[in-house]
């Protein structure tokens, strides 16, 4: 197989047309290989495709020169560090372990190759400087409702005289899995003005639901509120007139107590009891306007899905932030009908259950 895969090459093929013909011969991917021998469990593996970039790797891959390569990976993940390929000057080469697969002239021919081409491509692209790289707002969330693979953005350039402006440049997001085999997937891709029209179109909605919806439940937090505060405050005005009466009772017994009407034994016990009256009433006034003032202060409920939705109010635009915070996934079918998934539904669900099928109150 490797060796039929630098044999293809000399031969003229293109990355792409490698995978192809790999996929059509049924030879299975190193990946799917090492699941199907059992060295790997992982049944993400058990149908990796073939991809560019694992021919890519596999044709400049000097183990198969009868050498040992080691340290081209880096990772460390307690550092959060992802796995990485270094560059070919860090790695560590041992010639001559082993029996080599692929002649060095071989190995070399197919490398001046692939590097003419790397050139090529490069020169092509700094025909435009001019022309820079949109932001790719969608990253990692739109998806192919074929083969499920996360379409990748593409930039495209077209260069005519006889128009203004004379360069055209225009971005789709193509489905990889057909790019490197179409018989594989059907999908080739969508317009990024197009999608991002959509999805913007469908935030916006978000963002307006969420306006009315908490319009709403600050209308309905307010209703059981006021009515409470109405109640606290009559409680409050009943004992604060009782308060009242008993400085009054006070002042009448000491009048009787000062026209011997009463004796000092009678005086001091009926005195001691007004002052525990006073004092218990003082107490319960005090702990009624501290409830007071907690409504007051009392500010709507925590939602995920409504505060991360009304953090876009104000947004004109759609942005990556906007894009990523609120959105999960974008699946994108051939007839390019979008499926958007929103994050935070559970919350949403849990809102609309507690304001429109009359929950509110109970929670």
């Amino acid at each position: 197989m490797v060796r039929d895969i630098f044999s293809w090459r000399l031969a003229g093929l293109s990355y792409k047309d490698i995978v192809r013909r790999l996929t059509a011969q049924g030879i299975p991917s190193p990946g799917k290989y090492r699941y199907m021998e059992g060295l790997i469990h992982d049944k993400r593996f058990s149908n990796v495709p073939w991809r560019v970039e694992t021919i890519k790797l596999i044709m400049g891959n000097e183990v198969y020169l009868g050498h040992m390569v080691q340290s081209r990976k880096r990772e460390c993940l307690f550092q959060g560090i992802k796995q990485e390929l270094l560059p070919k000057e860090q790695w560590i080469i041992v010639e001559n372990t082993h029996k080599a697969i692929i002649d060095q002239l071989v190995f070399d021919e197919v490398q001046q190759i692939n590097l003419a081409k790397k050139q090529k491509w490069k020169a092509l692209k700094e025909r435009f400087p001019e022309v820079g790289y949109t932001e790719n707002i969608l990253k990692g969330l739109v998806c192919c409702s074929i083969c499920g693979e996360r379409l990748t953005q593409r930039r495209n350039i077209r260069e005519n005289k006889y128009k203004t402006p004379k360069i055209q440049v225009w971005y789709q997001y193509i489905c990889p899995a057909h790019v490197s085999d179409p018989s594989r997937c059907s999908f080739q891709g969508i317009k990024e003005q197009e999608l991002l029209q959509a999805v913007f179109e469908a935030i916006r909605m978000q963002v307006q639901l969420a306006g009315n919806m908490e319009r709403i439940v600050r209308f309905q937090k307010e209703k059981p509120i006021r009515k409470e505060q109405a109640q606290i405050e009559l409680q409050l005005q009943k004992e604060r007139t009782e308060l009242e009466k008993i400085k009054q009772h006070k002042e009448k017994l000491y009048d009787d107590y000062a026209d011997s009407l009463m004796d000092e034994q009678d005086y001091l016990y009926a005195q001691a009891r007004y002052k525990e009256k006073e004092t218990a009433l003082q107490r319960h006034i005090s702990e009624l306007n501290i409830s007071l003032e907690s409504y007051s202060r009392e500010e709507l409920d925590e939602n995920t899905w409504l505060k991360n939705t009304l953090r876009f109010q104000d947004v004109t635009e759609l942005t990556q932030e906007m894009a990523s915070a609120l959105v999960e996934k974008i699946t994108v079918y051939h007839d390019m009908a979008l499926q958007i998934t929103f994050r935070f539904q559970d919350d949403f669900k849990s809102l609309q259950e507690r304001l429109f099928e009359g929950k509110w109150e109970d929670g």
